[in-house]
C-alpha cells in the first residue's frame, strides 16, 4: 500500500515538455499514461510542463547541461526524492543520469535506501558510448554504474534497444516501450489539405536530411512539378538550408516556419499532403522519430528513410526510400505518392489505423509490466 506523500514513480530529465524535441514528448506522454493507469506520478525536469493535470505533480528542476553536477541540481534532486519518496525513479535523459549517479551516492543516510530505478533510451546517448577521447571515457565512468545498476531498460525502438545490447553491453534487462501518440489532437479528414504541398518537422541539423529533400524538390522542379515545401522547426543548420534553397532556386515554394506554437502546428499538419523526413545516421540518430507516429496520426501520409529506428515507427503506413541520400530516389518517392491520390487515401487511413493502439497508456503498461516483473512496482 502507497504510504501518505508517497509516489509510484518520478521521472526525472533535463528534457520535458514543452522543451522542443522528441525526448521531451516522449516523457511527457509517458507521464501521461502512466497517470491515466493509476499511478500516483512526479515529474521532475527544468522544462515540466505548467499543464500538468492534477494527477501529476510538477517539481521544478534547477539543471543546466553545463552544471549537472552543480550543488543546486544536486540538492534540488535530492529535495525531490525525500519529498516524492518514490518507488520507482525513471532516468530520461543522460544529463538526469548523470546527476543522479551522483546525487544516489549522498541518499545512503536515507531509512530506505533507493534501489528501483530504471532508464528510457532513446538512441543518440547510447551511440556516445562508441566516442574516443578523454572527455567520453570519463562519460562513461560517470554513468557506467548508472547503467549497470539499473533494474532494467527501456528503449524507444529495437534499433535503440540493439544499439545499447551491442555498444554497452550492460547486463541490464531491456525492453521495447515503442512511441506513442496523443490521439486526442489528430484530425482525420483535413478539409484545407494542399496536394501539392510537403512538410517536415524536425530540429535543423545535419543528421535530419533536410538538404536532400530540398535537392530533391528541385529535381521535380526540373520534371515540371513546383511543390510547396513548409519546414517547421529551427537549429544551428538553418543558415545553410536557406542558403541552399536560394542556391537551387527554389524562391518561395519553401517556408522556414521556425518554431511554432501547437495551433500552427496542426494548420501545417491539416495543409500537407505528406510529410516527409530522411534521417541519416551521423552524430545522432533516429531511435524512433516520434514526428512519423503524429503525422500519420493526423491522416498526413509518410514518407521516410529505410535506417535506424525510422522503419519501426512508419510500419507498412508510408514509404520508405531505401537510398535515402540520393535526391533523385528521394525525388522519385515523393512524385510516387502525390500523383496516385489513391495511395495517399490508403496510406492515411493505414496511418491512422496503426497509431490507433499507440496510446500513452498502452505505452505505460508496458512500462508497468517490465517495472513488477523485476519488483520495482507492485
Amino acid at each position: 500500500m502507497r504510504r501518505n506523500g508517497e509516489h509510484d514513480v518520478l521521472i526525472v530529465s533535463w528534457e520535458y515538455w514543452p522543451y522542443r524535441g522528441g525526448i521531451g514528448r516522449y516523457l511527457h506522454l509517458l507521464a501521461q499514461g502512466l497517470a491515466s493507469v493509476g499511478l500516483k506520478v512526479a515529474v521532475l525536469s527544468p522544462f515540466a510542463c505548467k499543464l500538468e493535470g492534477a494527477s501529476i505533480t510538477r517539481l521544478e528542476w534547477k539543471l543546466s547541461p553545463g552544471r549537472w553536477w552543480a550543488p543546486a541540481a544536486v540538492l534540488g534532486l535530492i529535495a525531490a526524492l525525500m519529498t516524492t519518496r518514490p518507488l520507482l525513479v525513471v532516468l530520461g535523459d543522460d544529463l538526469a543520469t548523470a546527476t543522479f549517479a551522483l546525487t544516489h551516492r549522498l541518499m545512503l543516510f536515507q531509512r530506505r535506501p533507493l534501489r528501483h530505478f530504471g532508464l528510457i533510451l532513446h538512441g543518440t546517448e547510447v551511440l556516445l558510448w562508441r566516442y574516443r577521447g578523454l572527455r567520453w571515457q570519463l562519460r562513461r565512468l560517470l554513468l557506467r554504474p548508472a547503467y549497470l545498476g539499473a533494474c532494467f531498460a527501456c528503449a524507444n525502438s529495437l534499433f535503440t534497444a540493439g544499439l545499447f545490447r551491442d555498444i554497452v553491453a550492460a547486463p541490464v534487462p531491456v525492453t521495447v516501450l515503442g512511441g506513442a501518440v496523443q490521439l486526442t489532437t489528430q484530425r482525420a479528414d483535413a478539409v484545407n489539405r494542399d496536394p501539392s504541398t510537403l512538410l517536415s518537422v524536425c530540429r535543423l541539423i545535419p543528421e535530419k536530411g533536410v538538404d536532400v529533400v530540398l535537392e530533391a524538390l528541385a529535381i521535380l522542379a526540373k520534371r515540371g512539378k513546383e511543390l510547396s515545401y513548409i519546414v517547421i522547426g529551427d537549429g544551428p543548420d538553418r543558415a545553410r538550408l536557406q542558403q541552399l534553397a536560394k542556391d537551387l532556386r527554389l524562391g518561395a515554394q519553401v517556408q522556414f516556419w521556425g518554431n511554432v506554437e501547437d495551433d500552427v502546428l496542426e494548420e501545417a499538419y491539416a495543409r500537407a499532403a505528406a510529410f516527409v523526413l530522411m534521417s541519416r545516421p551521423g552524430s545522432r540518430v533516429e531511435g524512433l522519430g516520434l514526428v512519423f507516429l503524429e503525422a500519420q496520426a493526423r491522416g498526413v501520409p509518410v514518407i521516410g528513410a529505410r535506417a535506424m529506428g525510422i522503419p519501426e515507427a512508419v510500419g507498412e503506413a508510408g514509404i520508405l526510400v531505401d537510398d535515402f541520400l540520393s535526391p533523385p530516389a528521394v525525388a522519385d518517392a515523393i512524385e510516387s505518392l502525390l500523383d496516385d491520390p489513391d495511395l495517399q487515401r490508403r496510406l492515411a487511413e493505414a496511418g491512422k489505423e496503426r497509431v490507433r493502439n499507440l496510446t500513452p497508456q498502452a505505452m505505460a503498461k508496458r512500462l508497468l509490466v517490465v517495472a513488477r516483473e523485476y519488483g520495482c512496482l507492485s
